[in-house]
């Protein structure tokens, strides 16, 4: 009786541990703590760890200290939601500096008002759950890519420069905010193979700085709303 006691005991013990490992894996909610650094130092966020999925973990991020942060991604990160800024302070997330890294969130991204999104150096940006943004979003010789819904609405404005790619493949809207491509360098590219609605403004400044012409791709629909159509400078 007592070696039955004891393997049911043991049993116990297995299980409940097994529960234990299970209930540290899930969905973990990730701030910056604030300031300046890489997104790959785990004590610069809470709870302390690098957001990055994997191993039964999905990362939602939220940079917004309500001081002056500054996150540099130094890997290749996939992550399962982002919100970047609030109302105070300001938050810019980048690629580091002269390196190209792949950002990938598999759930909805949201630049608030404070936020700054700027991504280089063949770096890669894929919004696989649509984009609201609110703040301010920089390609400079970078590819994105955003799937799903989402709106641009007042703000900073949408940038596309330096022989960038973006792929609007969801229904996105254009609201009352400025989106440019080539404004500093052209060779840009603007592929909508999915739904866009434009009530803003639409650029395309493709000779500023003498860099050669930016292309328009629709093979999806692009409404011209209250905005209008592009503007070709």
């Amino acid at each position: 009786m007592r070696i039955r006691q004891r393997l049911v005991l043991m049993i116990l013990a297995l299980a409940l541990a097994g529960g234990a490992v299970r209930a540290r894996a899930g969905t973990i909610n990730t701030a910056w703590n604030g300031g300046t650094g890489n997104w790959n130092v785990a004590t610069d966020w809470t709870p302390n760890g690098v957001p990055n999925n994997g191993g039964g973990n999905a990362y939602n991020v939220t940079t917004d200290s309500g001081g002056t942060d500054l996150v540099s991604l130094n890997i290749n990160a996939t992550i399962a939601s982002l919100v970047l800024g609030g109302t105070t302070g300001g938050s810019t997330l980048q690629n580091l500096a002269s390196t190209a890294e792949t950002l990938a969130v598999t759930g909805a991204t949201t630049i608030n008002s404070t936020g700054t999104l700027e991504f280089a150096n063949a770096s890669t940006l894929k919004f696989e759950g649509g984009l609201t943004s609110g703040g301010s979003f920089y390609l400079t010789g970078a590819t994105g890519t955003i799937t799903g819904t989402g709106t641009f609405n007042s703000g900073s404005g949408t940038f596309i420069s330096g022989g960038s790619t973006l792929t609007l493949n969801g229904n996105l809207t254009n609201n009352s905010t400025s989106f440019y491509t080539g404004y500093s360098s052209g060779g840009n590219t603007l592929t909508v193979t999915g739904g866009f609605t434009n009530n803003g403004s639409l650029y395309m400044y493709g000779n500023i700085g003498g860099g050669g012409g930016d292309t328009l791709n629709v093979t999806g629909t692009l409404t011209n709303g209250a905005g209008g159509g592009p503007d070709p400078c």
